[in-house]
């Protein structure tokens, strides 16, 4: 959330391939409901079976019910379509190489390792080991929030892969960005066309 030229608050999706709790996701070339859903959503760590309400402000305007954007609040959510549309490609492009991504072997092998990590250390953490035993049950009950993190981490894996195809992170970003704004500015147009059409 920006307030003048300061951000006072980065919510989830700040990072575009890792969590505040060092978790990993993917940041696919689409963006499919379940992905608006995470955003809308987002349930705390605690909530293993994604029952608490949160995000009560994003919920005044859309959210996700029975696998369908729904939006409650059109004028709102035109309005924030407006300025994904206003934003211009070059300052994303150069966003991104002032954070620092860039393309090569050095991207390439920093992508490879956390392949190697997510499949070696942070995929078998959420299932239990051979012998049954493990230090947190919890976390090896079936849950949303445990598939959550499931998903998210087989999405980073196709994620590095496709971006190691492209030749580093730069050049896999600057296309993900394009197809991934092109994919919201449709969904959620026709969402609002949908719900205009039902209060008319």
């Amino acid at each position: 959330m920006i307030a003048g030229k300061s951000v006072q608050h980065l919510d989830q999706g700040a990072s575009l391939t890792s969590t505040a709790s060092g978790k990993f996701k993917g940041f696919d070339e689409t963006i499919s409901l379940k992905d608006i859903e995470d955003v809308i959503h987002c349930y705390p760590d605690w909530d293993y079976n994604a029952t608490e309400p949160v995000n009560e402000a994003y919920a005044k305007i859309a959210t996700v019910e029975n696998s369908e954007l729904v939006i409650h609040d059109t004028h709102e959510a035109q309005l924030l379509l407006n300025r994904l549309r206003l934003m211009p490609q070059d300052k994303i492009d150069e966003a991104l190489v002032h954070a620092g991504y860039t393309d090569g072997a050095s991207s390439i092998d920093r992508m490879r390792s956390w392949i190697t990590k997510i499949e070696t250390d942070l995929l078998p953490s959420f299932y239990p080991p051979p012998e049954g035993k493990g230090t947190d049950p919890k976390k090896f009950t079936p849950s949303a929030r445990r598939d959550q993190y499931v998903r998210w981490a087989n999405s980073a894996v196709s994620t590095f892969e496709k971006a190691i195809s492209m030749g580093g992170e730069l050049s896999y970003y600057k296309h993900a960005l394009r197809t991934r704004r092109a994919s919201l500015e449709k969904t959620w147009q026709e969402a609002i066309d949908k719900a205009k059409n039902k209060s008319n």
